[in-house]
């Protein structure tokens, strides 16, 4: 999408600074590196993060992040969302649906009025 990414992490994994830097690494060679992007991380395993990684992550990558949105389909998903969107800065969204998450993130962009080269 030109818009978001949406992630769907493996059951059981720790989703740490070491494979975040992976997603990133990917995303900017996809998208280039001044790409506007929303992440959607889509929740349907249960996995870990290292919440202190989050600020690696959103401090590398803040700059092209719009908005993220997080779609938890458990009560566990929701405690750690909480914990999470500390760590966050910008839009942070909850959902319990995948489509609600990607029509907010939307949103998000128009909103905002986020154009990207790919737009264009």
């Amino acid at each position: 999408m030109d818009k978001y990414i949406v992630a769907e992490v493996y059951e059981g994994v720790i989703f740490s600074w070491e494979l975040a830097e992976k997603v990133i690494y990917e995303a900017s060679e996809f998208y280039g590196s001044d790409i506007k992007i929303s992440y959607i991380t889509n929740r349907i395993n249960s996995y870990s993060t290292i919440p202190r990684d989050w600020l690696n992550l959103f401090r590398e990558f803040s700059k092209n992040v719009v908005s993220t949105a997080f779609v938890n389909y458990s009560g566990l998903g929701i405690k750690n969302y909480l914990v999470e969107k500390i760590f966050i800065r910008g839009k942070v969204g909850h959902f319990t649906h995948l489509m609600e998450a990607v029509e907010w993130t939307v949103y998000q962009h128009k909103k905002l009025n986020v154009e990207n080269p790919t737009n264009a």
